[in-house]
C-alpha cells in the first residue's frame, strides 16, 4: 500500500470517528442553550443580597453556562482540527499524482488543512456567536460588538485564504487532467 493510500484510509477513518463527535457536541450545545434560556426566564427576579451587594441569579446562570459552553467549544475545536486534516487529506489524495514526492503531498495537505481549519473555525465561531449573542449582550453589549467585528474580519480573511488554496488545487487538477 502506498503512502497516498494510507493517507486516504486514515482520513476516511477519522471522518467516520470525528463527524459523530462533532454532531453530538453541537446537539449538547443546543440543549445547554435552550436549558439556559428556559431557566433564565424562570429565575428572572431571583437575587442574592448581602449588605450592599445584589447579584442576579440569571447573571450567575449565564456565567456558569458560558463556562460549560467554553469547555464544549474547546472539545469541539479539537474535533474540527481532526476534521480539517481529514478533508485536506482527501482533497490531496484525489488531486495528487501517485508519482508525486511525499514532501509535495505533505505540503499540499498542510496548506489545505490550514485553509480548512481557518474556514471551519471562523464559521463555527460566527455560528456560536449568533447562538449565544444574547448571553454576551447581558454581560456587556460593547464586548459583544467587538467580538462580532473581530469574527467578521476573521471570517472574511479565512474565506479569502480558503478560496485561494482550493482554487489553486482545482487549477492543478484541471491542468493534470487536460495534459
Amino acid at each position: 500500500m502506498s503512502n497516498l493510500e494510507e493517507i486516504h484510509e486514515i482520513a476516511i477513518k477519522n471522518l467516520k470517528i470525528g463527524l459523530p463527535k462533532i454532531i453530538t457536541i453541537i446537539f449538547i450545545l443546543f440543549i445547554l442553550y435552550f436549558f439556559t434560556i428556559l431557566t433564565e426566564s424562570l429565575i428572572k427576579n431571583i437575587y442574592f443580597e448581602y449588605k450592599d451587594i445584589k447579584i442576579e441569579a440569571s447573571k450567575v446562570l449565564t456565567i456558569i453556562s458560558l463556562v460549560f459552553i467554553l469547555l464544549l467549544i474547546v472539545i469541539f475545536y479539537s474535533e474540527l482540527e481532526i476534521l480539517s486534516f481529514s478533508l485536506a487529506s482527501l482533497i490531496a489524495y484525489y488531486s495528487s499524482n501517485p508519482n508525486e514526492k511525499e514532501e509535495t503531498i505533505k505540503a499540499k495537505i498542510l496548506k489545505l488543512r490550514n485553509s480548512f481549519r481557518m474556514i471551519l473555525f471562523s464559521i463555527s465561531a460566527l455560528i456560536l456567536f449568533f447562538i449565544f449573542k444574547d448571553f454576551l449582550v447581558t454581560l456587556s453589549p460593547n464586548i459583544s460588538f467587538f467580538i462580532f467585528v473581530f469574527l467578521t474580519i476573521w471570517f472574511l480573511f479565512s474565506l479569502l485564504l480558503f478560496s485561494m488554496s482550493i482554487s489553486s488545487e482545482i487549477e492543478i487538477f484541471r491542468k493534470r487532467k487536460n495534459a
